[in-house]
């Protein structure tokens, strides 16, 4: 009950706080005031963790939220997941696709600014000279592309898929380095591929691991029939123990697919996440008043006419529409970002908004000029890694796997608020039953007997199925402990947030999340001829593979200041 009183008493202070601050904000990517909204709204974010139902429930809180949120995945999702990740970045290592690592080297010097662990690893001489030694960011390419070709195919998966991880921290740092990308370019592939690596299992499908250990398995079974195993000169012991197949139990399958399923969800929860943060950067900045008409036309404009490689300008097309065309653009971008947090939790959040934030992307594209390559082909990735465990048979007797395709869960959703909205209007009934009880009701299961019958093989999966009763689930140890791993990786997340800070690879998502005043201001630069005559305007790319917009422009106004130093890029 205290706790119950201090959550309220926290809520009511996070409303007033919201209608105090967040209409307005100080219009200030930095300050007090907005180092104050990002706590507030971190404070939040753990409130609401706290559930009225894990309360009532706190012995079985986490098989109830495994059970309702996670489910079981199956190895062909983690396979897709792995195949597609390494794909995409590694179609991206590619020179027709960024620049080489190599070209960088031949930068000027003060054009590299390394930041997070890139910037760490150089201050303390762990990186020798990495950035100026063209041979040695041949090799880090090289080694990347090879180790993320290795994990597409899933060879040796369990040594390389790390070492592609850490090989590709080092690969994005040399080029966020140089802002030839941005922070948050690639970042959600890879953190993909780093949990990956770090809880394994992605190569238990469509991998050559799998075939080649199914190919050991079946000439052990083999030389095991006929009463020999490779085990001359070996003592008995050794014998006996590799003479035995290894245990394919039931309890053993279950385990495997809740611990792939904690997997998928913690790539799903890192991917909305992401949104989340970005939208509530915009929020503590500029408050509601980031989604008015006058802001988001003003940032438009701005981004329009500085020099891109584009040729259409849409934005120019659109500025005579009312201020409410912006505003509706502006308030679908800054509520749709804030409401993708919902996504690891409702079914109608999983199936609709992942595909309105890829035509918000596509949007941007058009109309601000900016590409969010990995995104936009990530997104469509996710959708497949749910379908592919629509339906997952073999993993019946566990629960339900969620998907984004499941409208019938909608009803289920909307069925289960409402039942937890009548039982506190009648009083604890609800709750006084047993937790497994608790989460058949609100399931929509009705289910008064949990020892449920073995269902037949071509009967359709039920869209949720009671646990066994028994406390000491062969699975529940493997539930635990993905969800300690989960909730420690995401305060992580949380933490680097609610400080602000840019740390790759870690990244805040602040991005345009100021306030665009009127005059609108921006840059752009012409090309003249040696006898002053203007000439096509030129791309910085075709200066320097490496070349950034912003560094460009800051290398023109120190020969603009200094025309003898050694700093001007001429």
């Amino acid at each position: 009950m205290m706790m119950k009183k201090i959550r309220n008493l926290c809520g009511t202070i996070f409303l007033g706080f919201c209608l105090w601050w967040l209409p307005n904000g100080n219009r200030m990517k930095d300050g007090a005031s907005q180092q104050l909204a990002r706590v507030t709204c971190a404070a939040f974010l753990l409130l609401l963790c706290m559930s009225d139902f894990s309360l009532r429930n706190r012995g079985n809180q986490t098989t109830l939220f495994f059970e309702r949120y996670v489910g079981p995945a199956s190895a062909r999702s983690l396979a897709a997941m792995r195949i597609s990740c390494s794909v995409l970045l590694l179609t991206f290592t590619s020179d027709h696709m960024t620049s080489p690592l190599a070209a960088t080297a031949q930068v000027p010097r003060w054009m590299c600014r390394p930041t997070g662990i890139i910037r760490l690893l150089n201050e303390c001489g762990v990186l020798g000279g990495l950035f100026e030694d063209a041979r040695s960011l041949w090799r880090l390419e090289q080694l990347t592309r090879a180790a993320l070709g290795c994990v597409a195919m899933g060879l040796g998966t369990p040594v390389v898929a790390p070492c592609a991880s850490i090989l590709w921290l080092f690969y994005g740092g040399v080029l966020r380095a140089y802002n030839t990308w941005r922070g948050h370019s690639f970042i959600a592939a890879w953190w993909t591929l780093v949990v990956l690596a770090w809880r394994g299992g992605a190569a238990d499908a469509a991998s050559l691991d799998s075939c080649l250990c199914a190919l050991y398995e079946d000439a052990k079974l083999a030389n095991v029939a006929r009463g020999r195993w490779w085990t001359a000169g070996r003592p008995s012991h050794w014998n006996r123990r590799f003479s035995r197949p290894l245990p394919h139990t039931h309890a053993t399958e279950l385990a495997r697919a809740a611990d792939r399923g904690w997997t998928r969800f913690l790539v799903t929860l890192i991917f909305a996440n992401n949104y989340l943060m970005a939208g509530l950067s915009k929020l503590c900045a500029s408050g509601v008043a980031w989604a008015s008409g006058d802001n988001l036309k003003a940032k438009l404009l701005q981004t329009t006419l500085t020099q891109t490689s584009f040729g259409c300008y849409l934005t120019l097309f659109c500025r005579r529409f009312p201020d409410t065309f912006f505003g509706a653009l502006g308030a679908c971008g800054l509520y749709g970002e804030i409401a993708m947090g919902l996504v690891p939790f409702f079914s109608f959040a999983k199936l609709l908004l992942p595909i309105a934030m890829w035509g918000m992307h596509v949007s941007i594209a058009a109309l601000q000029h900016i590409i969010f390559v990995d995104l936009l082909f990530f997104i469509p990735a996710w959708y497949i890694w749910h379908v592919i465990d629509r339906n997952p048979g073999k993993l019946r007797p566990l629960a339900h796997a969620q998907h984004p395709w499941d409208w019938t869960q909608w009803v289920d959703d909307i069925h289960a608020c409402w039942l937890k909205a009548r039982a506190f209007s009648q009083g604890p009934r609800l709750f006084q039953a047993t937790p497994r009880e608790s989460a058949a009701i609100l399931d929509n299961n009705h289910l008064k007997d949990k020892k449920l019958p073995d269902l037949p093989e071509d009967l359709p999966t039920p869209k949720a199925v009671v646990l066994d009763a028994n406390p000491s689930l062969p699975h529940e140890d493997i539930i635990h402990a993905g969800a300690r791993q989960t909730l420690l990786f995401m305060l992580v997340f949380l933490g680097v947030w609610t400080r602000g800070a840019e740390w790759f690879p870690y990244n805040a998502f602040r991005m345009f999340a100021g306030w665009t005043s009127r005059p609108i201001l921006y840059e752009r630069y012409i090309a003249l001829g040696g006898d002053g005559s203007r000439i096509r305007n030129f791309h910085y790319h075709e200066i320097h593979p490496a070349l950034n917009r912003k560094r460009l422009v800051e290398a023109f106004n120190r020969c603009a200041d200094e025309p003898e130093s050694a700093d001007c890029c001429v």
